[in-house]
C-alpha cells in the first residue's frame, strides 16, 4: 500500500450512537478493529465510498489519512488514547483483530500485510523505549517501590484496615506476617489474601497480643505499620527493630505523616506518608514525561515510515506468525 493512500476511519463509542453512518463504510475491503472505547476501519484512500463520507462526515465519525492515520494507529496500538495511558492490553486487541480478518478475508488483508506488519513492529519499539515501567502509583506499588531490594524478604505488616488491605497484594516478602489488635480482621484480611493471592505460602497470621507481634518484629526484615501512632506500643516496637538480628530492610510507618520529633526520627531506613506522597508525585511526573516522548515517537515513526524508514526491532515468532499466510 502507498503510505499516502492510508485511510482510518475512527468512531468513538461514548456518546450519540452513529454506528448507522460507520457501518455504511465497512466492508469486506476494509480492516476493521473494536476496541472497548472505539471502533475503526483501516482503507485505501482511493476506496470511493470512503472519500465521498470524508468530504461529508456524519456527526462521531472522524477521517484520517496519510501521517495522521498511521500516527492515529500507533498511538491506539501502544495504549497512549485509552483511559489509562500506556496499558498494553490493547495491542492484543489489535492483533486479534489482525487475526479474524485474515482468517475471514485472506485475499483482502494481503494489501495489508506489510502495513501491518510495520505498525506492531513500531509500537512494540515506542512500548519498549518510552513506556516500559510505566505504572500506576497506588499505595501498594509505592510501598513496594520503597522497600526496594528487599521486597522480597520477611515482612510484618500491622494492620487490617483500608491501607493495609491495599498494601497487601504488593508485598511480595516471606514470610508474611499480619498482625492486628483485633485478630478477627486480621484473620479476614489473610482469607482474603489467601483467596486471591498466587503465592498463599507462609502467611503468618500473629496473635493480637504485644508480645506475639514484637517477636514478628525481631524477625522481619521489613515492617509496614498501617495504624495510628501508639506511644507505649511504639516504644516496645522501637526496642523489638533494635534488637533484630538483620541489619537490612525498611520501616515504613504510614500511620504518620512525617517522623517529626518521635522516636522513630533518628532512622536511616524509616519513612511515612511524606515519603509515600513524594515518590507519587516524582512517578506523576515521570510518566507524564514518559507518555509526552512516546506521542512524540508516535508521529516521529509515521513521519520516517512515510519516507521508508525501518524500525530495527525484530519481529519476534509470535508476532511473525501472524503474518504467515497458508499456501
Amino acid at each position: 500500500m502507498v503510505f499516502d493512500q492510508l485511510l482510518v476511519v475512527h468512531q468513538r463509542k461514548q456518546g450519540k450512537p452513529v454506528a448507522s453512518a460507520f457501518d455504511a463504510l465497512a466492508s469486506g475491503e476494509h480492516f476493521p478493529i473494536e476496541t472497548c472505547l472505539r471502533r475503526l476501519l483501516v482503507a485505501k484512500g482511493a476506496d470511493s465510498a470512503i472519500t465521498s463520507a470524508a468530504a461529508a462526515p456524519a456527526a462521531g465519525v472522524e477521517f484520517y489519512r496519510g501521517i495522521d492515520a498511521y500516527d492515529l494507529l500507533l498511538r491506539i496500538a501502544s495504549g497512549l488514547e485509552s483511559e489509562v495511558p500506556g496499558e498494553s492490553e490493547i495491542f492484543g486487541q489489535f492483533k486479534q483483530s489482525w487475526q479474524a480478518y485474515r482468517a475471514k478475508h485472506p485475499e483482502a488483508a494481503r494489501r495489508f500485510d506489510s502495513l501491518i506488519r510495520d505498525l506492531f513492529e513500531d509500537v512494540k519499539e515506542i512500548r519498549s523505549r518510552h513506556l516500559t515501567g510505566l505504572g500506576a502509583a497506588t499505595y501498594g506499588s509505592l510501598v513496594r517501590a520503597l522497600l526496594g531490594a528487599e521486597a522480597d524478604r520477611a515482612t510484618l505488616l500491622i494492620g487490617a484496615g483500608e491501607m493495609a488491605a491495599a498494601i497487601l497484594p504488593y508485598l511480595s516478602g516471606r514470610p508474611l506476617y499480619i498482625a492486628n489488635r483485633t485478630p478477627e480482621r486480621a484473620a479476614a484480611l489473610v482469607a482474603r489474601m489467601r483467596r486471591q493471592a498466587d503465592r498463599s505460602d507462609q502467611i503468618v497470621l500473629v496473635d493480637g497480643d504485644l508480645d506475639a507481634e514484637l517477636a514478628a518484629w525481631r524477625t522481619a526484615t521489613n515492617v509496614v505499620v498501617c495504624v495510628p501512632p501508639n506511644r507505649e506500643r511504639d516504644r516496645a516496637r522501637m526496642q523489638a527493630w533494635k534488637d533484630r538480628d538483620s541489619q537490612v530492610g525498611h520501616l515504613l510507618h504510614l500511620g504518620k505523616l512525617t517522623p517529626g520529633d518521635s522516636i522513630w526520627s533518628h532512622l536511616d531506613r524509616f519513612a511515612t506518608l511524606a515519603d509515600l506522597f513524594a515518590l507519587q508525585s516524582a512517578n506523576s511526573e515521570r510518566r507524564r514525561v514518559q507518555l509526552r516522548h512516546a506521542r512524540n515517537a508516535c508521529r516521529e515513526r509515521a513521519q520516517l515510515r512515510r519516507l521508508g524508514g525501518g524500525s530495527g526491532v525484530a519481529h519476534g515468532w509470535e508476532d511473525l506468525s501472524l503474518f504467515a499466510h497458508s499456501a
